[in-house]
């Protein structure tokens, strides 16, 4: 009886060592990816307060980050009399890689967006501007793929796409990121 129990025990311990031993190894496999992200910043857009006019992404690791692919939304809004009609364009940025320390900033004076009335690409301009973070896709130094979104991360294969950021009705942009060191920088 007293080996069955002693036995019992054993096999709870080894249980427990293999389950922390895996969540050990996830924890570390994450490492670089948790310090990747993406965020919007705000300021005055013709004189409303507290409109997002740039997507920023950074790589905080001392690694780069590779495959890079950004999505986001700007929303345009133009102004005529009393009216103001507002459309969303959804941005899909390839920017390569990230290289470590580095944040790229899209801002609004850079940003292209499709003509209503041509395929062509035009300056966002004056008009209001509204910008929200979707994602960041990116592949990790050890070759895994993410996905970043505000406060989620997961590995690509379990991304559920957003129906409406794929929808033809919703005109596409382009803009070129801006980057610039980070002042503080992680060692994933």
């Amino acid at each position: 009886m007293l080996t069955a129990v002693s036995t019992f025990f054993g096999l709870l311990v080894a249980q427990d060592q293999l389950e922390q031993s895996e969540e050990d190894a996830y924890q570390k496999t994450r490492e670089q990816a948790t310090q990747v992200t993406l965020w919007e910043t705000t300021g005055p857009v013709l004189d409303v307060p507290l409109h997002a006019d740039q997507l920023h992404v950074a790589n905080g690791s001392s690694a780069p980050i590779t495959s890079v692919m950004i999505k986001f939304a700007v929303r345009v809004s133009d102004s005529s009399g009393s009216t103001v009609k507002s459309q969303w364009s959804a941005m899909t940025q390839m920017v390569g890689h990230i290289a470590p320390c580095t944040e790229l900033i899209f801002q609004r004076e850079d940003m292209l967006i499709r003509s209503d009335t041509s395929s062509e690409l035009v300056p966002v301009g004056k008009r209001n501007l509204y910008v929200e973070a979707i994602q960041v896709r990116f592949t990790d130094r050890n070759y895994n793929r993410w996905v970043r979104r505000d406060w989620r991360l997961i590995p690509e294969a379990e991304e559920e796409e957003m129906p409406w950021v794929t929808t033809p009705k919703v005109r596409s942009g382009w803009a070129e990121p801006r980057r610039k060191p980070l002042s503080s920088c992680g060692s994933g």
